[in-house]
């Protein structure tokens, strides 16, 4: 570790780079020309300033690039390496009146990310002390402890951190993708194909199916996005079948367009750190837009009216009529796979897998912990964005070669946690015997038969391949039984 004249050298280089740049405009472009000055004025290249920046020039709110950079530097689960506390000082002292503490703050809380940020502009605030009145609108939560020894302790850990030589055994941590050099892409080709089937249970109460599933695959194969909904059918969400279709309609094309923003060179972390704070509030923002629009074209009816006082009563009506979102609500599963990397997002019940290429079935986002007597988690609640869960991985891990979504329905059918894991092996392997065009095919008949012998709901199942039947490992040795009806066995 250097001395700590070094640290104070290096804190002494970013105010100079802030006011480098503090006439231009807030934003990334101007971030990432302050790096680079400060890089010119001595900050060693070991650092990464400059190629960190660059990551992060997608954002171009200003806001939301301070509210993401202090979300990182305040959570102690990240890496510490590369550094993100210069960038995300240079930004607070270069245009210190143009960002609103109190206003990144409610930005926070909109995201779930109250408690990191507050603690990243502590620590920022610790070393650059100019800094503290602007956070003097802060209201800190944190106790007078954390504040006194933990956030100082901690900023003098960063700083030591960013002067550090890089190390051959730090390979465990998450670092910079600007530190590796690529190989060339790896020619991957995705297919795409679901169902949704209308649960026995609904059939026999005359209920439509309130699932939906929308995916697309583009002309040269190299990107497959898929989503699922389950629209939650109650008595206050009598519409949403419809909230469903729009919800799967909005993260197909918000995931499309999110694909085009991705670099080969742009670390996992990066890419979790856009999900997060642009696509999770888009998706959202996008569907209830819909719903507004839909409810317009399509006001509530009379007899949809009578319904809700018949089985929610005056008070269900009353809150309908508060938020009228509500009638649409549903869930929201959804993936997107490109050639180097795949991105999954969950919000509500449902289940997505990663089957590998040797087979092994996992949850890329684990179950959801979350006591049952807590409200579903919905797109129509204000905090949505912020309960929704992403997981990212990249080329330099192994792809998966299956990925399967599917509404609480189906996993359900399966009458055990170890059956359900088992679904994806069977998928897998029934690529690999018959070919993806088999899956697709059968679809439909699977999903029949697990309604009618599961719990009756409706059910629907989304899955993206990137492996040909001729690519297929041998896997006769596989285990595949299953409590539901298993694809392998259909011939």
């Amino acid at each position: 570790m250097r001395d700590g004249s070094e640290i104070t050298n290096y804190v002494s280089l970013i105010r100079i780079g802030a006011r480098a740049v503090t006439r231009l405009p807030a934003g990334s472009a101007a971030l990432v020309e302050a790096c680079a000055f400060v890089e010119r004025a001595g900050m060693p290249s070991r650092h990464r300033l400059l190629a960190t920046a660059r990551e992060y020039t997608v954002f171009q709110d200003s806001e939301q690039l301070a509210v993401t950079l202090a979300g990182r530097v305040g959570n102690p689960r990240v890496s510490p390496l590369p550094p993100l506390w210069p960038l995300l000082a240079l930004l607070l002292l270069a245009w210190p009146d143009r960002l609103s503490a109190e206003r990144l703050m409610e930005r926070a809380a909109s995201l779930g990310m109250e408690n990191e940020v507050e603690r990243g502009l502590a620590v920022v605030g610790y070393l650059f002390p100019e800094l503290q009145e602007w956070t003097a609108d802060i209201t800190f939560r944190m106790p007078l402890w954390e504040r006194t020894l933990a956030v100082p302790l901690a900023a003098r850990k960063l700083a030591a951190f960013t002067s550090m030589e890089p190390s051959a055994t730090e390979g465990s941590a998450p670092v910079s993708s600007s530190e590796f050099v690529r190989e060339p892409a790896r020619n991957i080709r995705w297919r795409a194909a679901g169902a949704s089937r209308r649960g026995s249970a609904h059939v026999r109460s005359g209920l439509p199916n309130q699932d939906a599933i929308e995916y697309w695959v583009s002309p040269d194969r190299d990107t497959a996005v898929l989503a699922v909904a389950d629209g939650h059918g109650s008595g206050l969400c009598f519409r949403s079948e419809a909230g469903s279709r729009l919800a799967v309609t909005a993260a197909v094309e918000l995931l499309r367009r999110f694909a085009k923003t991705i670099r080969r060179s742009e670390s996992t972390s990066a890419i979790v750190d856009r999900a997060r704070a642009i696509l999770a509030e888009e998706l959202t923002q996008t569907w209830c837009t819909a719903v507004q629009t839909d409810l317009a074209s399509k006001p509530f009816t009379r007899a949809e009216w009578a319904n809700v006082a018949a089985l929610e009563g005056w008070k269900g009506q009353q809150v309908v009529e508060r938020h009228p979102e509500l009638a649409y609500g549903s869930t929201i599963l959804a993936a997107l796979a490109t050639e180097t990397c795949v991105l999954c997002m969950q919000l509500g019940d449902g289940d997505i897998l990663f089957v590998d290429s040797q087979g092994r079935s996992r949850r890329p986002l684990p179950k959801d912990a979350t006591p049952i007597t807590k409200q579903t988690a919905s797109l129509w609640r204000r905090n949505a964005a912020s309960e929704i869960r992403l997981h990212v991985e990249n080329e330099l891990e192994d792809l998966p070669a299956l990925i399967l979504a599917a509404t609480d329905g189906y996993p359900e059918s399966c009458g055990s946690d170890d059956a359900f894991l088992a679904i994806g092996r069977s998928y897998f392997q029934m690529v690999r015997d018959k070919g993806f065009d088999r899956v697709e095919y059968r679809f439909q008949s699977l999903l029949e038969d697990a309604s009618w012998s599961g719990s009756g709901d409706d059910m629907t199942i989304g899955v993206i391949s990137r492996f040909e039947r001729e690519q297929m490992p041998n896997l006769d040795g596989l285990e595949t039984e299953m409590h539901a009806p298993a694809p392998e066995k259909v011939t």
